[in-house]
């Protein structure tokens, strides 16, 4: 529908220079042209959000001595 223009933020990819054995995930060819996703989560205290955004993401939530003595969240987010 829309072409959108070449960004400059995209890493080349020449194909006769690139070797595409020595690629991974974190490879600057191909970060630079992963999507930003967002996922908003909502619900009850003790239902599970913090659980569901680590088995997804593979991020601990688990920050503060006082979260995992009472197996809660109590912070989440920047200020």
């Amino acid at each position: 529908m829309f072409d959108a223009p070449p960004s400059a933020k995209l890493k080349e990819q020449d194909l006769e220079n690139l070797d595409i054995s020595k690629l991974t995930p974190s490879s600057p060819e191909v970060i630079s042209r992963q999507a930003t996703i967002n996922i908003g989560t909502i619900g009850h205290v003790a239902h599970g959000k913090s659980t569901i955004v680590k088995a997804v993401s593979g991020v601990q939530t688990v920050r503060f001595k006082n979260e995992l003595e009472r197996n809660i969240t109590i912070k989440l987010g920047k200020y």
